[in-house]
């Protein structure tokens, strides 16, 4: 006598195209909250839709909170600690080097929200460009043509732009 296990895909795919993100920590705590819940249903007992939906509200309330924390920690308790010469604070050279370490961690999650899109080997790719590898070299190292590369990251590019996640990557290069 087998019982079958109900997977409630139509919650998971309700979940994914509930709203809309509105800064990249709300976003990059959606896709941590969205792949615990899949975790959960597809690894664990079977779970009533009313619980997976509370669970991931309360999960995307947790993940979000560790990513403005995490902002926070880069705008107001890196910044202050930054000494120029062993000598007390110089505050023109801790902003700047502050103002360059928040980019930095700003560009990584960037970086980190296109790759949470993409298979890594389209990731791969436009990773390639951006750091500046040409069509010739990539298509070369792929042994496909360049016609055939540019087509396929345009195809990429085309994927990230209709993303949902593609208004807060616009916002942010803003």
């Amino acid at each position: 006598m087998s019982t079958q296990v109900h997977i409630p895909w139509t919650v998971f795919q309700q979940l994914q195209q509930d709203r809309q993100p509105a800064s990249i920590e709300l976003c990059l705590g959606r896709e941590e909250a969205l792949t615990a819940v899949l975790h959960q249903i597809t690894g664990g007992p079977p779970t009533e839709e009313a619980d997976i939906r509370k669970r991931f509200s309360n999960l995307l309330i947790n993940r979000s909170s560790k990513y403005r924390h995490r902002r926070y920690i880069v705008e107001n308790l890196a910044r202050p600690a930054q000494r120029r010469c062993g000598e007390g604070y110089c505050l023109s050279a801790s902003r700047h080097v502050a103002a360059e370490i928040a980019e930095s961690v700003d560009w990584g999650k960037l970086v980190a929200l296109v790759a949470s899109l993409l298979p890594q080997a389209d990731f791969n790719l436009l990773w390639d460009i951006a750091t500046g590898g040409t069509y010739t070299e990539i298509a070369a190292a792929a042994q496909i043509s360049v016609a055939a590369l540019k087509a396929r990251v345009f195809r990429i590019r085309e994927r990230v732009r209709m993303s949902s996640v593609a208004p807060v990557i616009e916002k942010a290069l803003a």
